[in-house]
């Protein structure tokens, strides 16, 4: 019975691995910046493009052939996505020094504020750049930070210097922003520390007693949940024992007394049931009756809620917290909805017209094709003309 919960439990790790995979560790296309002081123009611009390298932070190259346009992440606006709207609709939030640069956190959807120059970080009481402390090993550095140098290597002689994860601060990286933020995050009793958890890179709170368990709801330490099997705990706890040799469980029945739920990163409540930033409304799926806001967890490389649609067949839609369907056709390579507008892309010879994918060859000799009020309109290459929807030689 153990092992088969075992694998029932890794196998629910593993579908929800494959629903979705986002790496944890920060790469560049995770930070976009903004500097400040040269704008290309106001927020309503609409950038033309050619391809997805014309618009800048995860922003997409969408439109028919001649009329395409910069379609930007949620939080980034203007002519090819080059503005972060909270830094423009609020410029002192990074400070005036000018070694600061004002980003936004793609996974996060926050915005930051980040020292250009390495070996300095951003103190946020004075709004400025300040000196780091150096560092000699990842040991020095706090919260999963990286003890590293300018490229990135071990080069004794270049500085190194502890690079903090989203949400901490300090020389060290032993700043929880969370924690300093809100004092009564886990609320005002005693027995409870404010931590870092490093795959969510949010804060979490922590009881001193291991045989206690914080409950959100309550904000308090409470005991943990009795258990006999993993089964008990599922979907996201595992039932432990607490035999050691120190303290040696004379007999089985001593064992079932010590049993208790363990809860992975992220989740807590009764048996394990409670998905930590749902109930704190991190994660915001609305109040339909259609969506549930679930978890994906794969240790040691990244967790996180996410809004699922019960029905499968339909889409959740982050704007106005619903589920829909969202069909682009046969020629669609995939749809979504991106500030509540359905977005369609497709495959190469189909080309949106309307809300689908629509069949555009116009054959080898074409650049491709457009619509025109319902019209399909070829765009042939110098030398050939549109013959009855082909591009053929002059």
């Amino acid at each position: 019975m153990g092992m088969n919960t075992t694998l029932l439990l890794i196998n629910c790790f593993t579908i929800y691995f494959m629903f979705e995979l986002v790496g944890a560790e920060r790469n560049v296309s995770d930070i976009y910046h903004m500097n400040l002081k040269v704008l290309s123009g106001s927020r309503e611009d609409t950038g033309r493009c050619t391809s997805r390298e014309d618009c800048n932070f995860m922003g997409v190259c969408r439109g028919n052939l001649g009329e395409e346009y910069c379609d930007c992440f949620q939080g980034i606006s203007g002519k090819n996505c080059d503005i972060i709207d909270e830094c423009v609709d609020n410029p002192g939030m990074c400070g005036n020094d000018p070694d600061v640069s004002c980003g936004f956190h793609r996974k996060k959807r926050r915005t930051i504020c980040e020292c250009l120059t390495f070996g300095k970080r951003f103190d946020i009481p004075t709004k400025t750049c300040v000196d780091r402390k150096p560092c000699q090993t990842y040991k020095e550095c706090f919260n999963g930070a990286d003890c590293i140098n300018a490229n990135y290597d071990y080069d004794e002689k270049e500085p190194h210097y502890c690079e903090c994860k989203f949400g901490t601060s300090g020389d060290y990286c032993e700043r929880v922003e969370e924690c300093i933020d809100n004092p009564n995050y886990c609320g005002d009793g005693g027995g409870v520390i404010c931590r870092y958890n490093t795959y969510l890179e949010r804060a979490y709170c922590q009881c001193k007693d291991q045989n206690q368990r914080f409950d959100w709801p309550q904000k308090r330490c409470v005991e943990r949940n009795k258990c006999r099997t993993n089964e008990d705990c599922l979907p996201f706890g595992v039932c432990h024992d607490k035999c050691t040799r120190w303290e040696p469980c004379l007999d089985y029945e001593h064992i079932e007394k010590k049993r208790s739920c363990h809860c992975i990163e992220g989740t807590s409540g009764e048996h394990c049931k409670v998905i930590d930033d749902c109930h704190n409304k991190v994660v915001d799926c609305g109040t339909s009756d259609h969506v549930t806001c679930d978890y994906y967890y794969n240790h040691g490389i990244t967790a996180y809620a996410f809004c699922r649609c019960k029905d499968r067949n339909l889409l959740f839609d982050h704007h106005d917290k619903q589920c829909k369907v969202c069909d682009c056709g046969a020629g669609a390579t995939s749809c979504s909805f991106r500030d509540g507008v359905k977005t369609c892309t497709c495959h190469r010879g189909h080309y949106n017209h309307g809300d689908r994918c629509e069949d555009c060859n116009c054959g080898e000799n074409s650049k491709g094709c457009t619509f025109t009020n319902s019209e399909k309109i070829c765009v042939c290459n110098p030398g050939y003309k549109n013959v009855g929807g082909i591009c053929e030689s002059e």
